[in-house]
């Protein structure tokens, strides 16, 4: 319950822990504002490197900014208790104001950037959402691995 705005994530090293960074909004009647994710190395995590959770009950998320971050490797985790994991894991349907801009994400175990839309809906969606996506960089495109369901919707990349 409440706001928790104005957060600014930069400068750490997450390496072997079960997620990278983790954005979670846990309550409808709450909100996560004002957040930039920048200048940060997620590596070889078993879950994402990045994930911007749809835990609990999935609140807003308003004006995020995911920045000249380094993901690599992360989301290898065959049995990851969330189904198929990644790199950048936008997994939330709760997010206004999405900017996603100097990454480079590089072998992710599902997907380097994963999202919870369908690729013939993204670009209406993205737009009303208004999630931008710009300069990032991602490894070669890989066969979409088939895992179970998990706790959650599977991500598309």
């Amino acid at each position: 319950v409440g706001e928790l705005s104005d957060v600014r994530v930069d400068h750490n090293l997450i390496h072997g822990c079960e997620w990278g960074i983790a954005l979670s909004s846990e309550e409808r009647t709450a909100v996560l504002l004002r957040v930039e994710v920048v200048d940060n190395v997620a590596l070889a995590n078993r879950g994402s490197g990045l994930i911007v959770a749809p835990w609990v009950q999935d609140g807003p998320r308003q004006t995020l900014r995911i920045r000249n971050n380094l993901l690599l490797s992360n989301g290898h985790a065959p049995d990851h208790w969330s189904g198929t994991v990644g790199n950048l894991d936008l997994r939330s349907t709760a997010i206004q104001d999405l900017e996603v801009t100097g990454n480079t994400c590089h072998d992710g175990g599902g997907f380097d950037i994963g999202v919870p839309f369908p690729p013939e809906e993204q670009e209406g969606v993205f737009g009303r959402l208004r999630w931008r996506f710009a300069d990032n960089t991602l490894g070669p495109r890989t066969e979409f691995p088939e895992t179970r369901a998990g706790k959650f919707a599977r991500p598309f990349p």
